[in-house]
């Protein structure tokens, strides 16, 4: 009998889930004269999801590597559930770049200063083009928080 490693099992969750919210998508109410109909987000990012759980099935992790990945995965999610609470109250301006940057140190293989240099680039750059894209793009608006 052939055992998953836990990557392997994510990402056969994440296809099925992805493909059962894609059926889903099918259902949504469809407008003729729009280019971008409310399915077509939904469906990009359940596709790049698809994609993603695809590469969790084609990877393969050392036991050493996973069981310090599983602590700071376990972390990153703890940060994510107080960046879920707070980010109504504070903003995504604000509170999303220290969200990526503590994510972004937390699951890094190494601390020097070129890590949170980077780090710190990526959470400002990454912030900046979601805010650009969200309020530009696909016109919706993000939580303003203490910016209002």
């Amino acid at each position: 009998m052939v055992r998953l490693s836990q990557d392997r099992k994510v990402g056969i969750v994440l296809i099925v889930l992805a493909g059962f919210l894609f059926v889903e998508t099918l259902g949504f109410p469809v407008r003729k004269h729009l280019i971008l109909n409310v399915t077509f987000w939904p469906r990009v990012i359940l596709c790049l999801l698809t994609i993603l759980g695809c590469g969790l099935l084609v990877t393969n992790k050392s036991a050493d590597e996973g069981s310090r990945l599983k602590l700071n995965a376990f972390l990153t999610v703890g940060a994510g559930l107080v960046y879920t609470v707070l980010l109504e109250p504070i903003g995504f301006l604000l509170l999303t770049p220290l969200f990526v940057f503590v994510a972004n140190i937390v699951l890094g293989k190494k601390y020097t200063m070129k890590r949170f240099v980077s780090a710190a680039v990526i959470s400002i750059v990454g912030t900046g083009c979601i805010f650009f894209i969200f309020q530009k793009v696909m016109l919706i608006q993000l939580p303003e928080g203490l910016l209002r």
